[in-house]
């Protein structure tokens, strides 16, 4: 018999305690930065989202005025994708945000633009967003005005990146291709972030 999971949302479009994981995903789904934890018992998630919720909500007001260089990882498997971001504002202060893609059957290059997709929804103002992948700068940069006047014939992810494109216009937005051994901090933010959404799928399929 499946033991009862108890999940405290805390950072969500409605944050609370939940014990289904349907119930989790509508609340974490699109919602950048999202954050949550499963616990075995009601009690334990209360007491954790009653410690993170006041320190959580104070750094985690959005959106976040720039400038501001954001490195952007993305990984995907199995299925499960997540995000990592290391943040360095103009002030020189530093942090990083991780958490899961909210996409059944998250391929790569979803994650991809996923990743580049919380950056500018957490900052307004200038950004420079630091990549390894190609196909988000090249999508992002040039092909996205092509794709706008064809009217997105054809195009596979449009939904992910013209939310990306929405959220650009106004704002000066440089992209730089990076190797992803200079964004090796951002790749085991962003294999966390996967992980925690993998157990928590695990956790809540029937078996």
């Amino acid at each position: 018999m499946k033991t009862m999971k108890y999940y405290a949302v805390v950072a969500g479009h409605q944050p609370g305690i939940y014990n289904d994981w349907p119930s989790v995903v509508r609340s974490i789904g699109g919602y950048p930065a999202a954050y949550y934890r499963s616990f075995n018992s009601e009690k334990e998630a209360h007491t954790f989202l009653n410690s993170e919720s006041q320190p959580r909500e104070a750094k985690a007001r959005l959106p976040i005025q720039g400038p501001a260089t954001v490195r952007v990882a993305a990984v995907s498997y199995q299925g499960n994708g997540g995000y990592g971001l290391v943040i360095t504002r103009a002030d020189g202060e530093a942090e990083s945000i991780c958490g899961p893609v909210p996409a059944s059957d998250c391929p790569q290059q979803v994650a991809d633009f996923y990743s580049v997709y919380v950056a500018l929804y957490l900052f307004t103002g200038d950004l420079v967003i630091e990549t390894s992948s190609r196909s988000v700068v090249d999508a992002l940069t040039f092909l996205v005005r092509k794709w706008i006047n064809e009217q997105w014939r054809g195009v596979v992810n449009r939904a992910v990146i013209e939310a990306c494109y929405n959220l650009m216009t106004g704002r000066n937005i440089e992209f730089r291709l990076k190797p992803k051994s200079e964004l090796s901090e951002a790749f085991i933010l962003a294999e966390k972030g996967r992980c925690c959404e993998s157990k928590s799928a695990d956790e809540a399929s029937p078996q």
